[in-house]
Order: structure tokens, then sequence, then C-alpha cells
């Protein structure tokens, strides 16, 4: 029951408010709906799994400089690959210009969480992890403690 409320009933609203929206103008979302087949190729990727290589394509990596201790942690960890599986590929529409990942280095006594913007295309992630753990409980604070689009 729990995991139906979170993957159908909380987010019912917003498909509700989405498809209204497509259905504003001139009923779009209900032409989809009844040519869906037409639609698939828009709407949904067919290129298959997405890798590692085509998932780093997306992004312009801002790694610090070759050589350095940070650009080890960086290389080493991969951090932002530890999450393969559910990573999605923007295939329709596609982004203005590829994402910027960024990374941080925590400072003593303060615990500072990853962040990023939809809008400005950049993620900002911080380095030296060693337990994946440790990145999943952070990533995790970030996510449900995130205001939401448009809150602030």
């Amino acid at each position: 029951m729990c995991f139906y409320h979170h993957l159908i009933n909380r987010v019912a609203s917003m498909v509700q408010q989405y498809t209204a929206g497509l259905n504003s103008c001139g009923h779009f979302f209900d032409l989809v709906s009844a040519n869906w087949q037409q639609f698939l190729t828009i709407f949904c990727s067919t290129v298959g799994k997405l890798t590692r290589q085509t998932f780093r394509g997306l992004f312009l990596m801002d790694w610090s400089p070759e050589g350095s201790n940070d650009r080890e942690e960086e290389e080493e960890e991969e951090t932002i690959f530890q999450y393969d599986d559910w990573l999605i590929k923007v295939e329709a529409l596609g982004f203005p210009r590829k994402c910027e990942v960024h990374f941080f280095d925590q400072e003593p006594g303060t615990r500072r969480l990853p962040c990023a913007s939809t809008c400005a295309l950049f993620l900002y992630l911080p380095r030296g992890f060693r337990e994946e753990e440790d990145f999943a409980d952070m990533m995790s604070t970030a996510l449900v403690g995130s205001l939401g689009f448009g809150k602030v």
C-alpha cells in the first residue's frame, strides 16, 4: 500500500494538472492518448538500455585539474555514476546544452548538501565519499528536504 501511495497517489494531482495543461492546447493529451503508437518515439526512448558511457555523454564534467588530489577523488569514487540503474535519458526534446556537474569539498564542521537546478542545468556534488551508503544518505536527505520546484 505504501508503494502504491508513493508511486500513484502522491503524484496523481501533478499528473492531472499536466494532462489538463496539455488538453488546454487543442485537447492535445486526448489526441496523444488516442494515438499513442504514433507518439511513442517522441515521448519514449527506444535506443535501449542507458549505459554509463551514454550517460557520461549527457554531461559536461567540471573536473578538478589533472593530477590533483581532488581530481583523484572525483574519478575514483565516480559518485555520480553509482546510480546508473535509475537514471533516465532525455530523448524527445533534449536540453539546449549539456548538463554541468560540479564538485565541492565538505568544510570541517558543516554538512553541505548536493544541489541542482533544472533551469540552469547544473548539479553540485560533494567529493570524497568513501562509502556508497554515506553518499546515498546525503542524497536522500537532499531530495526529501527539498522544497520542490518553484517553492522558496
